[in-house]
Formats: C-alpha cells, sequence, structure tokens
C-alpha cells in the first residue's frame, strides 16, 4: 500500500472528510465532543438546544434561542 487513489493535497477527499467529521460532530453532545478533543465554542451549547427544543417543536423557545444565538 505505498500509494493511494487519493494524494495529500486531494481537494474533493478533503471536502468528504470534513463532511465526515461535521457529521459526526454533530451527532455528538457537546460533553462527548469534549471528551474526544474538540474545544467547545460559547454557542456550541445554545445550538444544542435549539436543535433539541426544534425537534420537540417548542416554538416559543426555538424563537428565543435563535434570538440569542443572532445578539452574541
Amino acid at each position: 500500500m505505498m500509494a493511494s487513489d487519493a494524494g495529500e493535497d486531494d481537494e474533493e477527499l478533503r471536502h468528504r472528510s470534513n463532511r465526515t467529521y461535521r457529521r459526526i460532530l454533530s451527532s455528538l453532545p457537546v460533553e462527548v465532543a469534549c471528551r474526544y478533543g474538540y474545544q467547545e465554542k460559547p454557542s456550541d451549547r445554545l445550538i444544542e438546544t435549539l436543535v433539541l427544543a426544534r425537534s420537540q417543536e417548542q416554538w416559543n423557545e426555538v424563537v428565543k434561542l435563535a434570538d440569542a444565538l443572532g445578539n452574541p
């Protein structure tokens, strides 16, 4: 396996890898992601709560969280 189909500068592979990383990261709670080296951003917890509120159709909470995210 000295050679592969993808080189170090393969843009398509990099984009696919980044999409996979973001998909995995978005599926993890912030606490778990931090255990694996992710550096938490101030908005991460708000976004996590927003996604939960949206999935539970708590629209008043969605509006409050969206406003909080829009006005840091």
